[in-house]
């Protein structure tokens, strides 16, 4: 479900104190609580990328460049593309999970204006 992280993802994620690394053990404890029941039995619509993206509308995506859950987003890219869905994929430079967490912060500034032309150009 969690791909591993590239060799220069690893290395910037040895950076982080352990418990903001976000592994793949972590991640899919954090689905099974979310879910409450084990993963094999789980909606495959609850975890994105399982099911197929079939009739989606456009997608936007912004991942954080320091951030373990950055490879999901990256293979949810790779899936939408497979399947013909208009999205756009971005790594915000420099940043952590949770950069949104700061919006006066120039980082999450940057984000929400993306996020802003992006809704501008698709609605």
């Amino acid at each position: 479900m969690q791909p591993a992280p590239s060799a220069a993802l690893a290395a910037l994620l040895e950076q982080l104190p352990a418990g903001q690394r976000s592994e793949p053990d972590y991640v899919t404890a954090m689905y099974t609580r979310f879910i409450r029941e084990p993963l094999d039995r789980a909606p495959a619509a609850a975890i994105p990328g399982v099911v197929a993206p079939d009739g989606l509308p456009p997608v936007m995506i912004v991942a954080s460049e320091i951030d373990g859950l950055r490879p999901s987003a990256q293979a949810y890219a790779e899936l939408l593309s497979a399947h013909g869905i208009e999205h756009e994929y971005i790594v915000e430079p420099g940043v952590r999970h949770g950069h949104l967490n700061q919006p006066d912060e120039p980082a999450a500034l940057t984000t929400l204006d993306r996020f802003s032309r992006w809704l501008d150009a698709h609605s």
